[in-house]
């Protein structure tokens, strides 16, 4: 996916900003005009696509690129999913999209476009004061922000404007304290080019920027002339150099002991810090495995597993016959899940996400359970299908 950058002011960008110059994508399809094909972006509209936060502060700035990478991978939201990151001081912003939907309606453009997929929220500017919520609309629908310190850490988008209680809703589940106020929509204007740059998911496998690759290049370049300059005095640095390699393969020699012994350290270093981590925490695959033997057979598909800590989250897809109600009640039965609640939120899909409690860092010792309902037990009656 190609870089969206922040650029300088140009005259393009000092005219006034209309959502006419650019294609843009909705749920009902693909919207055109004349104006279109004098930019080379597609704006996604906000129902399209997933925003998540990650905190960043506790990773080493050199591996933190790999690291998001790894939980952009992991999270993937959709079967196809492309991305566009927008990497902070202490945090990181993705946005994530189904890259089969964009194929298609650039495919359906005629003639057929290569434009850069754009989420609708890197053309809206960063709140003003950088905290609190904000409330804007969307191409469509609505969107509720949480912004702190010039960072946004969560949204959510509805279809229709979110009522009090869907806000309060919204400022539990991001652990906001319900004195922060009902937000009205927002006066938010549109901007010609992103906020921020944005990298897509293979270029976090560097980590250098294409700035810092540009000033890497040049510098480079100027090291080579430089070295042309100086060749007579090489000769000789030569001679010098081959008698600090010689001096230097000595001193390895003798370190050798010491270092292989740094080595061994680091290695038993590493162990003990993944037994800590292990008993610091629960880990995902006894969470999946218990999920595995609560859940029915049939009728109930996990699509999403979210673990921080003692709070889980699971997205699943339900059969249209499928109680969820029973589905609650099957989660508690384990003793490990408590605190189990349905979390309602509009976003086009048949998933159904619940939210838990982890009871303690291990599920309960291995033991005759009763079995989990079958799908047909948690049919309503009549057939009828649930809320």
């Amino acid at each position: 996916m190609a870089t969206l950058r922040a650029r300088l002011p140009s005259l393009w960008q000092s005219r006034p900003f209309s959502l006419e110059a650019y294609p843009r994508l909705l749920r009902s399809g693909l919207q055109l005009s004349a104006q279109t094909k004098r930019v080379q972006r597609l704006l996604l509209s906000r129902a399209l696509y997933r925003v998540k936060s990650y905190p960043l502060s506790d990773v080493p700035a050199a591996e933190r690129r790999s690291v998001l990478r790894n939980l952009l991978l992991a999270w993937g939201p959709f079967d196809q999913s492309d991305y566009a990151v927008v990497i902070g001081a202490d945090s990181a912003l993705a946005f994530a999209w189904d890259a089969r939907v964009i194929a298609d309606a650039m495919q359906q453009a005629t003639p057929a476009s290569t434009w850069t997929p754009t989420p609708e929220g890197l053309l809206r500017p960063v709140m003003q004061g950088g905290q609190g919520l904000r409330l804007i609309a969307c191409l469509e629908g609505y969107e509720l922000q949480q912004w702190r310190d010039g960072a946004l850490l969560a949204s959510r988008w509805w279809s229709h404007q979110p009522s009090v209680a869907e806000q309060i809703e919204f400022l539990r589940t991001v652990g906001e304290d319900e004195s922060a106020g009902i937000s009205r929509v927002s006066d938010t204007p549109w901007q010609g080019q992103p906020w921020a740059e944005a990298l897509g998911v293979d270029e976090l496998s560097s980590n250098w920027s294409r700035t810092e690759r540009l000033a890497a290049g040049a510098t480079l370049i100027c090291l080579a002339g430089l070295t042309g300059v100086m060749a007579s005095d090489m000769r000789s640095a030569y001679h010098s150099k081959e008698v600090a390699s010689a001096e230097l393969d000595r001193a390895k020699l003798a370190a050798a002991p010491v270092l292989s012994a740094r080595d061994r350290a680091l290695e038993q270093a590493r162990a003990l810090d993944g037994l800590a981590r292990q008993l610091t925490g629960a880990q995902p695959l006894e969470v999946m495995q218990h999920l595995a033997r609560l859940l029915p057979p049939r009728g109930a598909v996990l699509k999403e597993l979210e673990l921080n800590g003692s709070k889980l989250r699971v997205g699943l897809e339900l059969a249209p016959d499928v109680q969820r109600g029973a589905i609650v009640k099957a989660l508690q039965a384990g003793a490990w899940f408590t605190n189990v609640g349905e979390v309602r939120e509009s976003g086009g899909r048949n998933w159904v996400s619940f939210e838990m409690t982890l009871s303690s860092l291990l599920p309960p010792a291995d033991r005759p359970a009763e079995p989990p309902p079958s799908a047909n037990s948690l049919v309503a009656p009549g057939g009828a299908k649930q809320p």
